[in-house]
């Protein structure tokens, strides 16, 4: 039997974690002069994970590197647009399914 490396998924997770929690932060910075500095480095601070999802390291993940991306970006509309709920709502099912691909497509890359 082949002793194969196991994914974890803990990894995507942390990733976008890093990106979140600066998003989330900023939406309740004020907007004096350290609030806009503090906003500006946390902004900034998103787009860390963002390129380290996509370097070639993850190449054993797939398309895991995107999806981090592509959920960043939507919890970011999320935060920020004052849309209608149904929007709001929308945002919301794209996270989750992204999630729930997520773990299906490790789940399927560690069973072989």
């Amino acid at each position: 039997m082949e002793n194969k490396e196991r994914l974890d998924k803990m990894v995507p997770i942390r990733l976008i974690g890093m990106a979140w929690v600066p998003l989330f932060l900023t939406s309740f910075l004020s907007n004096n002069w350290l609030g806009i500095g503090l906003k500006a480095l946390s902004l900034l601070w998103v787009f860390i994970p963002i390129k380290s999802a996509l370097s070639p390291m993850w190449d054993r993940y797939g398309f895991l590197g995107a999806f981090v991306a592509v959920d960043t970006l939507l919890f970011a509309i999320l935060i920020f647009a004052n849309g209608p709920s149904w929007l709001n709502f929308l945002l919301g099912t794209l996270i989750v399914i992204g999630f729930g691909t997520m773990f299906w497509h490790i789940d399927k890359v560690n069973q072989g």
